[in-house]
C-alpha cells in the first residue's frame, strides 16, 4: 500500500526501514479502508515515522507505545497559535489504536487499588513486625509448626 501512497522509492524504503515499517503497509490500508484522502494517509505516516524515532531514542520499543508515550511526545512539540496540532502529532491516536488492534501493543496495566483484605492483612504485617517484633517467614514458620498442631495434626 506504501506504492499507492507515496511516489518517490527513497521514501518508500525510508518508511520500511523505520522501526514501524512492518506495520506501515497495514495502517496505511486501514487508513484507506477507513476514508482517508492520500494526502492524510501520508502525513499520518510521515508522523508515525517521527514518533517511532522520538519513542526508540527515549529507549522505548514498537510494543512499548500507547497514549502516555504519545502525550509526552505531543507535550515536546511546537505548538501553532492557532491551538492545532502540529503535523508531527496527527494520526498518533491511531497508530497507538492500530498497534494495540494488531496485537503488537497492550495497553500498560494501571496500578488497581488494593482490596479491603489486603490493606486488612498489611497493617497486620506491620503491627506485627512493629509491635510484636515478628516478621512474615517467623509468623509463617510458627503457623505451620507442627508443636502447635496448627497443620499437620
Amino acid at each position: 500500500m506504501l506504492e499507492h501512497t507515496f511516489v518517490r522509492t527513497g521514501v518508500i524504503a525510508r518508511l520500511r526501514r523505520n522501526p514501524l515499517g512492518p506495520y506501515l503497509d497495514s495502517l496505511a490500508t486501514a487508513l484507506h479502508h477507513d476514508g482517508y484522502a492520500p494526502h492524510s494517509i501520508q502525513r499520518f505516516l510521515c508522523a508515525a515515522e517521527q514518533f517511532a524515532h522520538w519513542v526508540y531514542s527515549q529507549g522505548y520499543t514498537v510494543c512499548e507505545m500507547d497514549e502516555d508515550l504519545v502525550r509526552r511526545y505531543i507535550a515536546g512539540l511546537p505548538k501553532y497559535r492557532s491551538g492545532n496540532l502540529p503535523k508531527a502529532a496527527q494520526g498518533l491516536g491511531y497508530l497507538v489504536r492500530f498497534l494495540h488492534q494488531h496485537g503488537v501493543t497492550r495497553p500498560r496495566q494501571a496500578e488497581l487499588p488494593t482490596p479491603p483484605i489486603e490493606q486488612w492483612l498489611l497493617a497486620y504485617d506491620a503491627h506485627l513486625a512493629h509491635v510484636a517484633g515478628r516478621i512474615p517467614r517467623q509468623r509463617f514458620a510458627e503457623a505451620t509448626s507442627p508443636q502447635l498442631g496448627l497443620i499437620g495434626s
